[in-house]
């Protein structure tokens, strides 16, 4: 009708003077559903035209239907690129009204189309308000993920040694109604990992942490389960400490090798803590008290040439006089025993007739 343009009494005119062009639309158009900023720059993508005519046709019925191509949806501050590039206009303009048709939805804004499929594990992460803090958005599907192991340290569980290399549904294997768990998988080594060592290191007083380490950590690192972390104190672990030549010993030394393979053992269980569990007696049992002979009574920790014993204190014959003076081959002579020199300490007679030949008066001759 003229009036919807030139006015009457109850219209007021929306234009007046001669006729714009035919290309000049928001001239007259000048009531539209669209944003200020979408209109600027549907008019800077489209040159001259006032904006409309770069997406909508002179010959439409109505101007409900327009198109764009990609230059002019990327000029409203949303690009259609993979994967949006092939998705229907439809699928995301949606709604009964245009509020809900168009809400201005930022090319950043994952949230505003797509469901969380994680169902709200990341939400109390500021930097996880988007799915493209973990997902390139260029991918189909979301997949494969770009959450590799920097993004992983900044977690709770940061990732280091044979663990870079681990699926991530090695760990992350549980899943719950359709959805992974990530948030709040357990980080305690015995929660992937089985105790080869069957408690043993978790009874009786032994410590639970050891400097902030818990677990398995309390002796081994991540980089492999052997050897273990040098800081091992076998006097905390086995109630057995290792002092002098014994620190210096190989594990395998006193462990027998188990399972594992040749490059990473598992010790097995030493034959004892006693001298006569590891070590052979030269002495034939002589100086066995109870069956069991106590080596360090005699000699140090740090070589058997250390010796402890002092005659005067721990033998029945305190060496004074000439005695002093003899050597100890003179009194304690070896003698072949199971094809083996044993020297003869015990027993020995300690009257001056067992060594020495006297005379009658009881002098000794030699």
């Amino acid at each position: 009708a003229c009036a919807a343009c030139h006015g009457d009494a109850t219209t007021p005119a929306r234009w007046r003077g001669a006729a714009p062009a035919l290309a000049a639309c928001g001239a007259c158009h000048t009531r539209h559903p669209h944003a200020p900023a979408v209109v600027l720059a549907a008019t800077a993508a489209v040159g001259p035209a006032d904006g409309c005519a770069g997406c909508h046709r002179d010959d439409d019925a109505s101007f409900r239907d327009g198109t764009m191509d990609a230059a002019q949806h990327a000029a409203t501050g949303f690009a259609l690129v993979t994967p949006h590039a092939d998705v229907a206009c439809a699928a995301c303009h949606r709604g009964a009204d245009w509020p809900a048709r168009y809400p201005g939805r930022r090319g950043d804004d994952c949230r505003s189309c797509h469901q969380d499929v994680h169902r709200g594990q990341f939400d109390h992460e500021p930097r996880h308000a988007q799915c493209s803090a973990c997902h390139a958005p260029a991918r189909a599907h979301f997949l494969p993920h770009t959450f590799g192991i920097a993004a992983h340290a900044a977690s709770a569980f940061p990732l280091t040694g044979a663990h870079e290399a681990v699926a991530c549904v090695r760990c992350h294997a549980e899943v719950h109604e359709g959805v992974r768990t990530f948030h709040g998988t357990p980080r305690e080594c015995s929660a992937c990992h089985a105790d080869v060592h069957a408690g043993r290191f978790d009874a009786g007083a032994r410590p639970s942490t050891v400097d902030g380490r818990r677990g398995c950590a309390r002796c081994h690192d991540t980089r492999a389960f052997a050897p273990v972390v040098a800081d091992f104190d076998h006097g905390r672990w086995t109630g057995h400490a290792l002092a002098g030549a014994h620190a210096q010993v190989a594990c395998t030394g006193c462990h027998p090798a188990g399972a594992g393979g040749a490059s990473a053992p598992r010790l097995g269980k030493a034959a004892g803590t006693t001298c006569a569990a590891c070590h052979t007696d030269p002495h034939a049992g002589q100086f066995a008290i109870g069956g069991v002979t106590d080596c360090s009574r005699c000699h140090g920790d740090r070589a058997w040439s250390e010796l402890r014993f002092d005659h005067q204190r721990d033998s029945r014959f305190p060496l004074d006089g000439l005695h002093a003076r003899v050597a100890c081959n003179r009194c304690h002579v070896g003698y072949a025993a199971g094809g083996v020199l044993v020297v003869r300490y015990k027993p020995l007679g300690v009257a001056c007739g067992d060594c020495h030949k006297l005379g009658k008066a009881g002098e000794v001759l030699r």
